[in-house]
């Protein structure tokens, strides 16, 4: 079974992720209900390895929720100020004080990073984003794939949905690529209008596939 530090991640089980960029939003996330923490270092002010470092100490301490770092590529939408180098550097570093690290799939550091994880105990997520649309069928099962031939223990995959077969499409992923203990998530974004129209049709699929 796949864990994040004390959260078991399981079908049927719901599990809150927050991502927070300082701890009093992290307090906030553990107050609210949140079951886990995503740490964007590259959305940090203070990008600087000691006060990163010192901040996630802070709040496993103060919060005591299990800790995802995420050090967000600028090709995937990342905001760190460094060098890919210097990004990469920064996770690694980080990663023992943490209890998962996400690294994209197309990343130079992929391996490494997933190494040091395993290394370290901790739980390694590997991701993709797609800003623009969601992949064909075919892609998009390569892409999952891929990722789990990656080593890391989950996979994570974010698009754009544009039309409701987009929704059913991500369902059909999901329900299809958790296979040898690993876990595969996917993301739709899109508008909140958008995006409730699409749940309410695979709902709507769903009931008529039990009946």
């Amino acid at each position: 079974m796949v864990r994040i530090g004390g959260c078991e991640l399981a079908r049927g089980r719901a599990c809150i992720a927050a991502t927070v960029t300082s701890l009093e939003q992290a307090a906030q996330a553990g107050n609210e209900g949140a079951d886990i923490l995503e740490l964007r270092i590259d959305m940090l002010n203070d990008q600087d390895e000691g006060g990163v470092l010192n901040l996630i100490t802070e709040i496993r301490n103060a919060v005591g929720l299990p800790i995802i770092i995420t050090n967000r590529s600028s090709e995937e939408g990342g905001k760190f100020r460094g060098s890919d180098e210097e990004r990469l550097s920064l996770l690694l570093k980080a990663i023992p004080l943490a209890d998962a690290v996400d690294i994209e799939l197309r990343s130079d550091g992929l391996n490494k990073i997933i190494g040091a994880a395993k290394k370290s105990g901790k739980t390694s997520i590997v991701s993709c984003h797609d800003f623009e649309a969601t992949p064909g069928r075919e892609q998009f099962f390569s892409i999952a794939n891929e990722m789990g031939r990656s080593g890391a223990d989950i996979g994570k995959i974010a698009v754009m949905i544009r039309a409701p077969e987009d929704a059913l499409l991500l369902l059909d992923v999901v329900l299809h690529t958790t296979v040898d203990r690993k876990v595969c998530f996917c993301m739709a974004m899109n508008s909140e209008r958008l995006i409730g129209e699409n749940m309410r049709l695979v709902r709507r699929k769903l009931s008529n596939v039990s009946n």
